[in-house]
């Protein structure tokens, strides 16, 4: 198992590079749970679909990505953990709270269904 972090250098839209950069507070913007076990699928939240597994693909621009081993004898469960999150929506407001330390209570009663997006 590993952990795979993006940078906001991946971005090719200069605004929303910047906005990232701000938001995140540093150079790395994305993170997903690589199963090396499992033919390398790539579980995280992704904006359009929500939490997902996908297979994994070819790095575009491998430079602007890091890869750390991430040793775990629990890998079965946490890949049958993301198993159960599929589907279930990016919660966007959740993001913007933790980013910008706003305190946002209730949350999980305006449909977000999960806290782990």
């Amino acid at each position: 198992m590993y952990i795979l972090f993006e940078s906001y250098r991946n971005i090719d839209a200069y605004f929303k590079q910047r906005m990232m950069l701000l938001g995140g507070k540093g150079t790395w913007i994305h993170c997903e749970i690589i199963f090396n076990e499992k033919q390398n699928v790539r579980a995280s939240c992704w904006d359009a679909e929500g939490m997902n597994i996908r297979p994994w693909q070819a790095l575009e621009k491998p430079e602007y990505f890091e890869l750390y081993p991430l040793p775990s004898s629990q890998w079965k469960a946490m890949y049958q953990y993301m198993l159960q999150q599929r589907g279930f929506a990016y919660n966007k407001i959740g993001v913007l709270g933790m980013v910008y330390g706003l305190a946002l209570k209730g949350m999980n009663q305006q449909g977000y269904r999960t806290k782990f997006c």
